[in-house]
């Protein structure tokens, strides 16, 4: 009976050490004392990277990080988000429109960086929320990479501010980004790639705001990079986002327009310095698009399509696009585009087009679109030539179906209907 009584309260005692440990909460105040910081609510640390250092050595599961308002301008930049199980929480408000998509700011925890990354997300379960993030240029504000450990799951980005920089990479990854503003880089707004087929990267992207980007608002690669064999996958889906007023830097590149559309899905040889390295790319692409915004991009508001560059390289992508309940409206081209080369290249600009050197065709690919769209069902572009526009007597065996019907040949703006938007 003894031995009972005994075992019964070291169950409790487990069960309140293991309450305690996952309940570590530790706090940053930018302008902390730090004689005597401990983390605790009372004693605070000064800095970010030190409450991190603290975690690292409690190492208990599901440590809290709290971040007052203020400028963190003293953090060594990147910030290493290494540990699993662990939020990172900053006050940045935003205000928000009907819809529930960010307009603006009110308060800010904010962290400024330049030729760094600030955040680098490397582990399991890391949620970084309320933040403002901002850069230079093309700084990456919020990198996300599992290439080290094969990937990385259940990654999640809210209610932050990520502007003026690349505001989310994302590589070997799957996660939840939701209620970001994400607007005014020099380049795009957000990057995702695909990850091997054994463990395929899936993102959810929701009620997010990317807008005033001097590129393309976001890009999604099937490919994985140079260090991937294939095939690669991702999935994705996309719902209740405004991707709008991008490409300001877009339209013209060398003469050529080349940039500047809302949501561009697409594989990429170009990705690496090591581009003329031969390369078979194989990737697939599985979409839900809905209730989203594509409004006044430079160019189109939604693309699918992709670039191979270096001469010894072969791609083949395979995209599967569920649209609905989409808005279109005044985007420099039409509202939508599905090719199988970059659309530089295709034959609305003639050939040879891109100037940084021969992008070719897809061979053996295949896209299947379905849509009730009233947008896409008044029409789209799209570039699907029967033979390779360089090599006349090669047939490129690419499909092209929407709604179950087949599309060959290239329409570039035939479909645009006359009035305003639907």
């Amino acid at each position: 009976m003894r031995h009972t009584f005994n075992l019964a309260w070291l169950i409790v005692l487990l069960v309140l050490l293991s309450t305690t440990l996952s309940a570590k909460s530790i706090f940053v105040k930018v302008d902390a004392n730090p004689n005597g910081a401990n983390g605790s609510h009372n004693a605070p640390y000064p800095t970010i990277t030190q409450a991190i250092e603290a975690a690292r050595l409690v190492a208990s599961p599901g440590t809290t990080i709290h971040v007052a308002a203020g400028t963190y301008s003293q953090e060594p930049l990147p910030i290493q988000l290494d540990m699993p199980h662990l939020h990172l929480l900053g006050t940045t408000v935003l205000t928000r429109d009907g819809r529930g998509l960010a307009t603006g700011v009110a308060e800010m925890t904010l962290i400024e960086g330049s030729s760094s990354d600030i955040f680098q997300i490397l582990a399991d379960d890391v949620h970084l929320a309320g933040f403002a993030l901002r850069g230079t240029g093309s700084t990456t504000l919020v990198r996300i990479d599992g290439t080290a450990t094969g990937g990385i799951d259940r990654v999640s980005i809210q209610d932050c501010l990520l502007e003026r920089g690349i505001g989310i990479r994302a590589q070997f990854a799957s996660g939840r980004f939701e209620g970001n503003l994400v607007q005014n880089s020099q380049a795009i707004g957000v990057q995702i790639n695909g990850g091997p087929a054994i463990n395929p990267a899936r993102i959810v992207f929701y009620r997010n705001r990317v807008i005033l980007h001097s590129l393309n608002g976001v890009d999604i690669h099937g490919d994985a990079g140079y260090l991937t064999p294939p095939p690669t996958k991702i999935y994705v889906e996309v719902s209740e986002n405004d991707f709008s007023q991008n490409g300001s830097a877009g339209q013209n590149v060398n003469g050529l327009p080349q940039f500047g559309s809302g949501l561009v899905f697409t594989i990429d040889d170009a990705d690496d310095t090591n581009r003329q390295a031969e390369q078979i790319i194989d990737a697939e692409i599985s979409a839900n698009v809905h209730d989203n915004t594509f409004d006044g991009n430079s160019n189109y508001g939604l693309v699918v399509n992709g670039r191979i560059r270096a001469p010894a390289s072969s791609a083949r992508l395979s995209f599967f696009g569920s649209f609905t309940h989409n808005h279109y409206c005044g985007n420099g081209n039409n509202r939508a585009l599905f090719g199988f080369t970059f659309y530089a290249r295709s034959l609305k600009y003639g050939t040879p087009a891109y100037s940084q050197g021969n992008t070719r065709y897809f061979a053996a690919s295949n896209y299947d679109l379905i849509s009730v769209d009233d947008g896409l069902l008044q029409g789209f572009d799209f570039d699907n030539p029967v033979l390779d526009p360089d090599h006349l007597a090669i047939p490129l065996q690419n499909h092209l179906t929407f709604n179950g019907q087949p599309i060959a040949g290239t329409s570039i703006q035939s479909f645009r209907p006359p009035g305003s938007c639907p």
